[in-house]
């Protein structure tokens, strides 16, 4: 989850599937006289709307800090067997469906533990 402390000590949770929801949605619409849409389009915005699939099971469920009593945000989830399974299903999932969905997504995810491929 992406969580947001506001100023009166509450949290905002935005589920990482529905970000991803959100970023599939916009990615339909790539494409402009200024910049071409991706290609293959299809696959790439299949891999935007699921790119976070493996956050379905946690969800339904998240974790605690247990210092601090508050749900900790997406980047502080301890990576365990468990998480890594949720992964791994998903990369699975998404490439029996679009091979190529798939590998954007499992870059995606490795970018995420490789610090963005020292893009930033």
């Amino acid at each position: 989850m992406i969580v947001r402390e506001e100023t009166d000590g509450s949290l905002l949770l935005i589920a990482q599937t529905d970000h991803a929801r959100l970023s599939g949605t916009f990615a339909a619409h790539w494409g402009s006289a200024k910049f071409d849409r991706p290609r293959p389009f299809e696959p790439a915005v299949r891999a935007a709307n699921f790119h976070d699939c493996g956050w379905y099971r946690y969800e339904t469920k998240p974790r605690l800090n247990e210092e601090t009593g508050k749900t900790p945000n997406f980047m502080h989830v301890p990576l365990d067997r468990e998480q890594l399974d949720a992964f791994r299903w998903a990369v699975d999932w998404l490439t029996d469906i679009d091979s190529y969905a798939g590998l954007l997504i499992n870059r995606h995810r490795t970018g995420l533990w490789r610090a963005r491929y020292g893009a930033l």
